[in-house]
Order: structure tokens, then sequence, then C-alpha cells
């Protein structure tokens, strides 16, 4: 068996004792314990995301959930009361949770939750308030003003709690793995960490999953329509998408939610999802126009919807303003899915690895 000198950095067979240097040989495995333990000299720093992108991060979860729920409450109360309308504890307990859950994500992972988690409830209370004044005409009720002061103080609770559970990592020293002197006498381990580095190579783009992606994403700008009317006569009247009057507002969130997931089919497990999220969007780009120009002018209830909530209007889906809101609504969603995906479904090994193991499976 070869023995390996730390300190010489060579593989050596018979002897106990290195023939240079007259040190004393290790195994191959105990060369690595020996490396980590001698560059264990400080403890290492957390690695934290940045704390303005953690409360942008909250911040946009906590105003995304309270409409989600608000949402489900209105189509309720629709189905259940005869005014429709939503009562102030309601909507004081969607907010309240969702600046909460808002909370608990911005402190996930982070030395200190309780200070990002309040940056978080106080922008998220200041958004709120700032609302209620502009759409009321002035601060004439007290709810939304004792709210904004309670927002903070929930969501450093949450952001507390979340650094609780799930504590930040700890960035390990890398370990220094020994250099081969000559060919014949490397170790084993270092010559198949090389060999694994040099066929590891760059992270290829899987056009087939940018296939996948891309027509799920161009199927939801197509049958918006239908699926909104499924989700109101499956769900018996509860869905409320408020009618013909709403359809175009309805199918452009359903069409963006859906083109976020067809971003993540693309950039799952392909450790560049932001690259796939890409490519996917302008396929889709690619796949909208198309079917413009073979049916002249569609009626796409997202893209009517998202002009809309723009107030801009829709002549021509090729003039230059349209072109540059309907590429910068594709990329940034389908792009923002692929980030996602690529995150969420990172690839536990190489390619050339995970097709050596199925070979050795079967």
């Amino acid at each position: 068996m070869q023995l390996f000198c730390p300190d010489c950095q060579a593989a050596f067979a018979g002897t106990p004792h290195c023939p240079k240097c007259g040190g004393r040989l290790i195994a191959p495995q105990e060369s690595f314990v020996t490396a980590v333990v001698a560059s264990a000299e400080e403890l290492p720093e957390a690695v934290q995301t940045t704390f303005p992108g953690r409360v942008v991060l909250g911040t946009t979860t906590a105003l995304g959930l309270f409409l989600s729920l608000r949402e489900f409450a209105i189509a309720f109360t629709a189905g259940s009361s005869t005014t429709g309308d939503i009562d102030v504890f309601t909507i004081c307990g969607l907010r309240l949770l969702a600046v909460a859950a808002g909370g608990l994500l911005t402190g996930a992972g982070r030395a200190n939750g309780a200070q990002p988690g309040f940056a978080t409830g106080l922008l998220v209370g200041g958004l709120l308030t700032a609302h209620d004044i502009l759409q009321s005409g002035g601060a004439e009720y007290w709810w939304p003003i004792g709210l904004a002061v309670g927002f903070p103080v929930v969501a450093a609770i949450a952001g507390w709690i979340g650094a609780r559970i799930w504590p930040a990592a700890v960035d390990l020293p890398n370990v220094a793995t020994p250099t081969a002197v000559t060919a014949s006498r490397a170790s084993t381990l270092t010559r198949l960490s090389e060999s694994n580095e040099r066929r590891r190579g760059e992270r290829p783009t899987v056009w087939l999953r940018i296939l996948i992606g891309g027509l799920l994403a161009f199927a939801a700008i197509v049958t918006s329509e239908p699926i909104r009317m499924f989700l109101a006569r499956a769900s018996s009247g509860l869905f409320n998408t408020g009618g013909m009057n709403r359809a175009a507002a309805v199918g452009a969130q359903l069409a963006a939610i859906i083109l976020v997931l067809g971003g993540m089919v693309a950039g799952a497990n392909t450790g560049a999802g932001m690259r796939h999220g890409f490519y996917t969007a302008l396929f889709t780009a690619l796949n909208l126009f198309g079917a413009v120009l073979v049916r002249g002018k569609p009626d796409y209830p997202p893209v009517t919807g998202l002009f809309a909530y723009l107030d801009l209007p829709l002549d021509s889906y090729f003039a230059p303003q349209s072109m540059a809101v309907i590429l910068a609504f594709l990329i940034g969603l389908v792009t923002a899915g692929g980030w996602l995906g690529g995150q969420l479904f990172p690839p536990l090994a190489p390619a050339w690895m995970r097709k050596r193991k199925l070979h050795q499976q079967g």
C-alpha cells in the first residue's frame, strides 16, 4: 500500500517514513484530515446574503402573499355573503400573517435575523399605510397606522425565529489536495480529483429543457382563458374572477405564474438556471410573435391585461413600444423562474457521473 508524505507531496510504498525528509508517512485518506486541521486556525465567517437583498425578498414575499390571501378572502366572501365586503379584522389578520411570513424568510440563514426582519416589517408597513392613506384620501382610520407600528415588531420576531430554525451556513475552508510530483508516484485520490475536474468542464445548455419550458410558457399565454373558466367552474363559484370585465387581468396573473413555472422547469437541475430561463424567454417570445404573424392580431387575455394594467395602447404587437413591453415581461418572469429552479433544484452530480452511475446500476 502506498503511503503519502504531506511535506514532500509524494507517495511511497514499502516504508513507514519518507525517504526524502524522513517524516512519517500517512494514508491517503488521512492527508485530507491533516489539511483541514492545519487550516483551521480560526473559525470561518458565516456565509450570508446581502442585507438589502434579503429585505427586498421578504418585502416581495409579504406583499405577494397578502394580495393572494386577499383574493381568496374576497372570493370566499362573495360566495358566502350578500355584500361581498371584507371586514377590517380580516384585513388586519391577513396582513400580519403575510408580514410574519416575509420576516421568517428574511431572517432564515442569517446570524441575526431580527434586524432584517425589522427592516422588512418597516418597509411593508410603510408601503401598505401609504396605499391606505392615498386610497381613502387621508388618515381617517386608526388601523392602518396602528398596523404600521406593529409590522416591524412582528417581522422582527419572525426573523429571529427564522434565524433560529435555519441558522446561517458556515463557509468551510477548502481542503488542500496533494500535488503529484510525477505520474508514477502521484496519489490515487489526487489523480481521481484531477480527472473529475477535467471531465466536469462547463455546464452545457440542455436544449430539451428549454424546448419544454418554452412550450409550457407559451401555453400559459394561449390557454389562460380556459384555465380561468375551469377554476371558476371547479370551485363552484368560490374562485371569483370578476367576470368578463376582469378576465384580461386575471389571465395576466395566471400567465405570470405559469411563466415562472416554465422557467423553473427549464432551469431545474442544470446548474445554469438563469441562462436556461433567458433562452426559454426568447423562445417563448419567438413563438408568441410567430403566432401573431400567422393569426393576424389575436386576442390573448394576458397581453391585453398587461397593457391595460400599464395603461398603454396595444395597436400592434410589432410596434416598438409593444415589443419592448412584451419582451421585458417575458424575459423578467421566465428568467427569474429559471434562476429559481436552478437554486431550488441544483445538480447533485455532473452529467457524466450520473450516466456512469446509471450504467453501473443497470
